[in-house]
């Protein structure tokens, strides 16, 4: 009955039944668009909100002097160091980490680590920013002087170390400063007098530093540890008492070569580089709290070595804690006051790669914070030493995290303040790329 009573209305008055239809079908199309258009916003508005989050960090550091001056017309330069302001007490960082919104908060650290049958990874351009160490024996060929620059000729030349592996040839060149006195009042143990008394075939063993931006050797200091003159000595002179320092200094430098950093971390969401995006992840996945047993690497350092994600890895680690550093790292540098022993093994599968966005001089610029490749994230929990109870980290190695996109902004606030009262800098990014 209401049917045939639907039918005859049309067939009456078709124009209002088309136009009655019509505005019904706008009014559904128009609720499926706004349906539609909410459920969209919705997703998208999750989608920045994972995508989105705070990590903050203290900087207490304040800029170097750099002093230029003349003498005897030979340009000095050096960079002086005006110290920092004092970092926060105790008291103060617990007041920071329990900020609204920071969901956690991670202390990290770093040791030396070897890793079995695998080496040193060197960043690109890293000769351009870096003297790296040699140890070499050589027959003493005599001099050419230019100004108060010696250029000391030697042949024959055995590298008993040398960092990065560097080889040098048969016959080398070593620049070395002839003054007897320096402007700081220093005395130099090895003046032009003395090269000019040491005879031509003399057998000698050199310490020095290669730059390879200048593609320069030269002397590493003016000590008396400089240079040792062999004539006279046994063949097996390293192993006497009297070559000791030595025999430590290239077993340092050649272990250097196969050095890694091993960061321990709690989250590596909560490392500043990584939320400012200078540092991604390439494969894999970071590292959370739940880890015990993996590791992120990166991607040369996969490269280089034939590893693949999913890959277990042997570990050796240091006994000394260092600061992150993307040059030095935890390396001896030719200081054995830097040299690690290694106390602990582990075993890790890797998780993860990761890489740089920027590149090295902008890493150096910002040394503090920032990383080498040869960099090796794992687990807070296999750190192998005792932290000090008077430890103060590196203003790189202590930072918060801030996981709810909407907490970010009134925690930024109150972090502004708070910094500002303890006397230090805020860096805090929320994961856009921007500091």
């Amino acid at each position: 009955m209401r049917i045939s009573l639907i039918l005859k209305t049309i067939f009456r008055s078709p124009v209002k039944a088309i136009l009655t239809l019509f505005l019904i079908t706008a009014a559904s199309f128009t609720l499926f668009l706004r349906i539609t258009d909410y459920a969209i916003t919705g997703r998208e508005a999750a989608r920045a909100e994972s995508f989105y989050h705070g990590v903050a960090a203290l900087d207490n550091t304040l800029p170097e002097m750099r002093v230029d001056w003349e003498d005897k017309g030979i340009y000095y330069s050096a960079s002086h160091e005006v110290g920092n302001k004092s970092w926060p007490t105790a008291e103060e960082l617990a007041e920071f980490t329990s900020l609204s919104g920071v969901t956690h908060t991670d202390k990290r650290y770093m040791t030396a680590g070897i890793v079995e049958d695998c080496k040193r990874v060197m960043d690109e351009r890293f000769g351009e920013y870096s003297m790296d160490c040699f140890v070499l024996e050589g027959t003493y060929e005599g001099y050419k002087k230019s100004q108060s620059l010696l250029y000391l000729s030697f042949d024959n030349v055995t590298v008993l170390a040398s960092e990065c592996g560097r080889s040098f040839g048969n016959t080398v060149k070593i620049e070395h400063m002839g003054v007897e006195d320096f402007a700081d009042g220093k005395g130099n143990a090895y003046p032009e007098s003395f090269w000019k008394k040491l005879k031509k075939g003399s057998r000698v063993l050199v310490r020095g530093r290669y730059w390879d931006e200048e593609e320069a050797l030269l002397t590493d200091g003016y000590d008396e540890t400089m240079l040792r003159v062999l004539d006279g000595v046994g063949a097996n002179y390293l192993d006497t008492a009297e070559f000791s320092y030595y025999k430590q200094l290239i077993n340092a430098i050649n272990q250097d070569n196969n050095i890694c950093d091993i960061v321990y971390t709690s989250d590596m969401r909560s490392i500043p580089r990584f939320n400012e995006r200078k540092m991604v992840m390439t494969e894999g996945r970071p590292l959370t709290a739940e880890d015990t047993d993996t590791c992120v690497v990166s991607e040369s350092f996969l490269e280089t070595h034939g590893l693949s994600v999913g890959d277990k890895i042997k570990v050796r680690l240091g006994d000394r804690l260092f600061s992150q550093h993307p040059l030095n790292g935890t390396k001896s540098k030719g200081d054995l006051e830097r040299v690690s022993k290694f106390v602990d093994e582990a075993e890790v599968e890797i998780a993860g790669t990761y890489r740089f966005v920027d590149d090295l001089g902008a890493r150096v610029s910002e040394a503090d914070w920032s990383y080498s490749s040869s960099t090796i994230f794992v687990p807070s929990s296999l750190l192998p030493v005792e932290v000090p109870s008077d430890y103060e980290p590196s203003i790189g190695e202590f930072s918060v995290y801030v996981e709810d996109a909407r907490d970010i902004e009134a925690f930024r606030e109150k972090a502004e303040t708070l910094a500002a009262r303890m006397g230090v800098a805020l860096r805090f990014s929320d994961g856009d790329g921007m500091v």
